[in-house]
């Protein structure tokens, strides 16, 4: 019987990472410098605002799968997503208030730069290794 709880449990928390795969393919980009760089300054993909408004509109989706107790996540593992939006939100109102550069490469080499983006970034890590368990 112990043996079923266990794997339940498993196939919970997979059904529960699929349905935010979304999320975690945004956590993967964004806590992964040598592909940010790669998207951002090589035009491999989106740039830093077009990330930011892709993260903005799954976090709510996100938000409802909590709400609704859709999720098998730990709180731990809640609350490092949820930092992940007060951040990029923190630093989307840093931007703002900043001089940064206004071509293309000298921005992103400034946000990929910016101490806290690279706190940013290590928190997506965080998220990412307490997904991973």
């Amino acid at each position: 019987m112990a043996i079923y709880k266990i794997l339940g449990k498993i196939v919970m928390h997979k059904n529960s990472l699929e349905k935010i795969d979304f999320m975690i393919h945004q956590l993967n980009h964004f806590s992964d410098k040598d592909i940010l760089f790669d998207c951002w300054l090589n035009g491999k993909g989106p740039g830093y605002y077009e990330d930011s408004l892709t993260w903005g509109d799954a976090y709510p989706y996100f938000k409802t799968l909590v709400r609704d107790k859709e999720l098998e996540l730990t709180k731990e593992q809640i609350k490092s997503i949820l930092r992940i939006d007060v951040m990029i939100n923190t630093f989307d109102r840093i931007l703002n208030r900043s001089e940064v550069p206004c071509d293309w490469d000298g921005e992103h080499q400034y946000i990929l730069n910016h101490p806290y983006w690279i706190k940013t970034m290590a928190q997506a890590k965080y998220a990412l290794s307490l997904l991973n368990k």
